[in-house]
């Protein structure tokens, strides 16, 4: 594919902007508190997106408003799912977010 990326170096980008802003971006107070208060968990869910709405900027990624808002409303799903103990190992929650994005992607909404 000249000029494109593959499926799997496309998936990487977005793993790796889900990884900066689920982990690097996140501070201990967010990890503590999100999952106690709404409020938090929203505050996370935008820093969490907040490489993603980068990446929009750049030629050759497609993200779209709407997708970004499905992607953040499925990140808040997980979390809050996670801190209700419904998703209770971390390998979990982050398989979830994998496949969530994975099938944003593929649906062409990111």
């Amino acid at each position: 594919m000249t000029g494109q990326l593959e499926l799997w170096q496309y998936l990487a980008v977005l793993f790796a902007c889900h990884n900066i802003g689920d982990f690097a971006f996140q501070s201990a107070w967010m990890a503590m508190e999100k999952a106690k208060d709404k409020e938090v968990l929203f505050y996370h869910v935008v820093t969490q997106a907040s490489p993603f709405m980068v990446l929009a900027a750049v030629p050759g990624f497609h993200i779209t408003w709407y997708g970004l808002l499905i992607h953040m409303a499925l990140h808040a799903l997980v979390d809050y799912l996670k801190g209700k103990q419904v998703i209770k190992k971390i390998w979990q929650d982050q398989l979830c977010h994998y496949i969530c994005t994975t099938a944003e992607h593929l649906l062409g909404l990111i």
